[in-house]
Order: C-alpha cells, then structure tokens, then sequence
C-alpha cells in the first residue's frame, strides 16, 4: 500500500542517512584532533586518566624546568669557584716567593693586592636568577645557607583511592662554599692556631769568656680552618689568629764549661713567646715584613691559611660539581617520565588514523548512497500522479 501521508521508505532512509551523518562527524572529529578520546562522553574512564597524565606532565615540565634554573645557579657557583681557587693557587705562590730573604715583598703585595680584588670581584659577579652563594649577608633576614633544590614530582594512590602528589627537593649546604659575608661578625676571630717551640739549647762558650748567647730558633705551628657557623663570615673575610712561638736572640740560663774552676757564669736572657696575629686573607699585607723569624713565620702562617683554604673550597666545587650531575640525571628522568607519560596518554586516546582515514571514506561513499536513498523514496508519491492522468 502506497499512502500520500506517510512514507515508509523516505523515514527509513532518512534514519540511516541521519546516523551515517554522525558517525561522519564523529569520524571528521577524530580526523581533525587526532583523537578518539576527546571529551568524557567519548570514553569516561580513558578521558579520566589520560585527564590525570596530562596534569601530572605539566608539573613534571615545571619540575624539570626548576631543575634547570637551579642546576644553572650550581654550574654558576662551581665556575665562579673554579676562577677563584686558580686565583688562589696563585696567591699561595706569591707567598711562598715571600718566604725567600732576598724577595721584594712590596712589589709581590702589589700583586697580591690584585688578585685578591680579582677574587672579590668574582665573588659578587657570581650571581645567577638573583642569588650568589660566593659573597652573602648571613644577617639578613630569612637567610638560610642550606639551599632546596627541587629534584622530583610524584603521585601516589593509597589503598582507599585518594591520590596525593609529592615535590621532593635534595638540599645543598652552600657554607661550604661561601667566601666572603657581609654580616658584622665576620670580623670576628675565628680558629685559634698554637704552635710549640723547641727545647732551648745553649751555646757552647769559650772559656774565661762572659757573652750573650745566641737563640735564634723558630717555632713549628699548624693551622686549622673550620667552616663552622657563628663567629666566621666567609672564608676569605673570617680573621683568623695565628699564636706561635718566636723567641728573641737569646735564652735565660747558665752556661758551664765542664771542667774550668775560673770560668765566669754566663747568662743569657729567655726570650718570650710572640703575640698572636690575627689576619684574615682578603686583607692580608706582608709589605712591612722583615726577615725576622717571627715575620718569616708570619708569612708561612700565611701560606697555611691559604693552603687549608684552598683544600676546603676544593672539596666544596667537588660537592658542587656532584650536585651538578645528579640534577642532570634528575633532569632527564623528568623528561624520561614525561615521555612515558605522553606514550601512556596516546595509547588511551589517540585516534588510528589509518582505521579512521578508511571509515571516512566508507562514511562518505554511505553518505551519498542514503541521499540517493532517500531521494529515490522521495519519488514515489509523485509516481502515483500518473495513475491519476
């Protein structure tokens, strides 16, 4: 039965040509974003999880770029440190030259002079996202010498669901490292160094022969170099006070010439152990220093200073230079994680543009079929004019 008023076949094909219409757009979707996941009604749970993957790779990128920004404050503080420990291998060398009788100890404190300005100014140049861990003000408010470096992002699930996030942070003690300190205590006298003197001998005299008997001795002495906090700035602003033992020519005593009845005493003063110095290397002057023992071991009291200086800011840019290489690592294990985390999110929600590319083109051919489908039902109401005629 034909009917003017309701068409079957038209409804029909107009059905089918309605549902390959959205499978197109669906299709052309899919095509257009490269997703098949593209909003939660396409796929609840894959969208909730690739959702999640998504955010948790954004705070890796900004894990990984904190990383970079501390690892450029580090390689800046070794680079810096580098330049100065050469600048202080060189000073060490110009004291030692200081040691000889015959150097001229003005001129060799005139460049003296100028490597420590060298040092200074790299020092407070040394400085990288505003912050310089060379030259500092420990009284400043909030100042922390202990330095957080971020070095991870994690996310973990207990057994009941709830997921909570963690940033982890490495910490770098950058008191090993500071040279200079602007705080007033840094004045103040740090590790005392004592020294002991050796047991005086006298002389042997001639006989019948009163005379001051000479004692020209020099005492040994050690040098310490602590980094503790409190009294010391930095290492190079930190006074230290160097005591040791110089005795003037001469000695307190009797000398006795074994056996002669007529020979006179013959008495020497003792002479007293000298008074400590207190010196710091940024300020250090030898220019005045004469050849006296007491001056010569000033001068090697110098030297240890620097000496044990050096060695201590050594293990300092070995610190720094670890630090260094394990954020590289961390880095690339942010970058690793972030690579993981973007496969894991395509495998969830990225359109097979090979399947899609072949459904659109089946979609379009039935496309075009249902209109011709749906033109043909169409035409038959006006097949029935003729049995009119």
């Amino acid at each position: 039965m034909t009917s003017l008023i309701t068409n079957n076949s038209a409804t029909v094909a107009l059905s089918t040509l309605r549902s390959i219409n959205s499978q197109l757009d669906t299709v052309n979707t899919r095509v257009s974003t490269g997703k098949r996941i593209n909003s939660a009604s396409d796929g609840a749970a894959y969208w909730s999880i690739s959702t999640t993957l998504t955010s948790d790779n954004g705070a890796l990128g900004s894990v990984k770029d904190a990383i970079g920004l501390d690892k450029n404050t580090v390689d800046a503080a070794a680079g810096g440190l580098k330049t100065v420990l050469d600048s202080l291998n060189t000073l060490k060398n110009k004291l030692t030259t200081a040691m000889s009788t015959s150097a001229d100890r003005g001129k060799l404190q005139q460049e003296i002079s100028s490597t420590l300005d060298g040092i200074k100014s790299v020092s407070d140049n040394t400085v990288m996202n505003g912050t310089n861990w060379l030259s500092v003000d420990s009284s400043a408010t909030n100042y922390n010498s202990t330095k957080a470096l971020v070095s991870s992002f994690s996310r973990s699930t207990s057994s009941t669901g709830t997921s909570t996030v963690n940033v982890s942070a490495s910490y770098l003690d950058t008191g090993a490292i500071m040279l200079y300190d602007k705080k007033a205590a840094a004045t103040t006298v740090g590790s005392t160094v004592t020294g002991t003197a050796a047991v005086a001998t006298a002389a042997t005299q001639a006989d019948s022969t009163d005379a001051t008997l000479t004692d020209a001795r020099g005492a040994g002495f050690t040098v310490a170099i602590s980094t503790a906090t409190g009294a010391q700035g930095g290492f190079l602003d930190t006074v230290y006070s160097v005591a040791f033992n110089t005795f003037a020519d001469g000695g307190t005593g009797t000398d006795t010439i074994a056996g002669t009845s007529d020979d006179p005493a013959d008495t020497y003063t003792a002479g007293t152990a000298a008074a400590a110095d207190d010196f710091s290397i940024s300020k250090m002057d030898i220019s005045k220093l004469s050849n006296s023992y007491k001056d010569l071991n000033k001068i090697q009291a110098y030297v240890k200073v620097v000496d044990a200086t050096i060695q201590q800011l050594t293990a300092g840019a070995t610190t720094l230079g670890a630090t260094s290489s394990r954020l590289t690592s961390q880095q690339n294990f942010a970058q690793s994680l972030m690579d993981t985390n973007t496969s894991s999110i395509g495998n969830l929600v990225d359109a097979d543009m090979e399947q899609e590319s072949s459904r659109l083109k089946a979609l379009q051919t039935q496309q075009q079929i249902g209109v011709q489908s749906l033109s043909i039902a169409n035409s038959t109401t006006s097949n029935l004019l003729s049995l009119f005629r």
